[in-house]
């Protein structure tokens, strides 16, 4: 299979949502945008807290610290480096907290858009005519309503917002990089990412195929599942309880072996960022001391680096993992899509009936 995925993949999952769930990404990416700018201002303040450390004279060295000192009426050293961590403190408390709504907001919209898919897709077929359900088996229908509207969130909604969040990060802080060291920011960004792109389209077509492996051994389970379970009188009667097991441990066997090598998959990332990142800073020191800077006056360049290295590499392993789920969950929105464009069929009051019980029966859960 040669299906690609991209901008194409975002207007696909565009295409799941609803007018509500529509506008909340726009709340959610403006979010995001505020949260890579606390992203930088907590890294950018690195510099200015290494050099009060390190300097008895840092305004004379950074003049713009001269303005700030005149300011403040002259403090000593450790009143300004007091002052300094202080407010690095402040800063990154500020940034935890809003950090943590984001998380929760994030996490509301996709589980919100997880409960509203998979209440469309099972009210679709409880509308269809009968016809409909004796030429589909139960088991495809229970496994794309309740497994793959789960593996949309774990293998799609998640990953794209993951991607979203944590791609604004690391453009943000690569921006602040190269302002304050733009060729050693070059190097680094030059072998993190041909490394990164490079590692991501060697697994992006095994993951395609892997992905389609899974949903089908998937839905086969449940259907030899049910029909072992509904037909347990017979196999009683006539001995056959070891046939519909071996037809059960043969998906069953295949299922874990798909997830198996998908989650091995999951875990190269770590390890392989890991190893560029200590490359990319070795590069970075040989390149600042090929350029004749001395040994002492890069360190709070250095610490910036190592800093946004910390941050960074978390980042970049989740969005190289959430880059790696996404061709594994491309079966599902080409399902789901498919199987919703059944809606057709429903009646027109039927999403208002539905969202009247439901609001019903959340009053009587709360009296």
């Amino acid at each position: 299979m040669t299906e690609k995925y991209g901008w194409s993949t975002v207007f696909e999952i565009y295409g799941l949502l609803n007018v509500g769930e529509r506008r909340r990404i726009i709340v959610l990416f403006s979010l995001m945008v505020v949260g890579m700018g606390l992203e930088m201002l907590g890294i950018g303040l690195i510099i200015p807290a290494v050099t009060l450390l390190l300097q008895t004279a840092p305004s004379e060295t950074y003049p713009p610290l001269a303005v700030v000192v005149e300011m403040l009426g002259q403090p000593t050293q450790v009143q300004l480096i007091t002052g300094g961590m202080l407010l690095l403190v402040g800063v990154y408390l500020v940034k935890a907290l809003f950090l943590g709504f984001l998380a929760w907001y994030q996490n509301d919209f996709a589980f919100g858009v997880q409960r509203h898919i998979s209440r469309e897709l099972f009210a679709t077929y409880l509308y269809q005519p009968y016809a409909f359900h004796l030429q589909r088996n139960s088991a495809q229908l229970i496994r794309n309503a309740v497994n793959e509207v789960h593996k949309l969130w774990f293998l799609i909604l998640n990953p794209t917002l993951v991607v979203l969040g944590e791609g604004l990060v690391l453009v943000g802080v690569t921006c602040l990089l190269f302002i304050v060291e733009p060729i050693g920011a070059l190097i680094v960004v030059l072998v993190l990412g041909c490394a990164a792109w490079g590692f991501h389209l060697y697994t992006r077509g095994r993951l395609l195929r892997l992905g389609i492996a899974r949903q089908h051994h998937d839905g086969q389970r449940i259907q030899e599942l049910q029909q072992g379970l509904g037909g347990v009188k017979e196999a009683k009667l006539l001995g056959r309880e070891s046939g519909f097991l071996a037809k059960y441990e043969e998906h069953n066997a295949e299922s874990a072996r798909v997830e198996q090598f998908q989650a091995t998959l999951q875990l190269l990332p770590r390890l392989w960022i890991e190893l560029l990142a200590v490359t990319g800073l070795a590069t970075l020191i040989i390149t600042m001391l090929m350029q004749g800077q001395a040994a002492a006056s890069i360190v709070p360049t250095l610490g910036l680096f190592a800093a946004a290295a910390f941050r960074l590499m978390p980042s970049a392993y989740r969005v190289l993992g959430a880059v790696q789920n996404l061709p594994y969950g491309m079966p599902v929105i080409k399902m789901l899509r498919e199987e919703l464009k059944l809606t057709s069929e429903l009646p027109a009051n039927a999403e208002a009936s539905v969202n009247s019980q439901v609001a019903n029966s959340f009053k009587n859960d709360i009296r």
